[in-house]
């Protein structure tokens, strides 16, 4: 999983695509993807780049 994270960290652009379903993480449960999705959106600042990951 953390592996998965810093690869969306390095690419926003496969973050948006996740949001909108047109890609998906293979052997992620649904559950697993919307719960790093909303780790995302909570960990945004207003500067654009991520958080820290606890």
């Amino acid at each position: 999983m953390i592996k998965i994270v810093q690869l969306l960290e390095e690419n926003p652009s496969l973050v948006e695509l996740l949001r909108e379903r047109k890609i998906s993480l293979l052997g992620v449960t649904d559950l697993e993807q919307q719960a790093v999705l909303e780790a995302f959106d909570t960990n945004t600042n207003a500067s654009g780049g991520s958080g820290y990951w606890i």
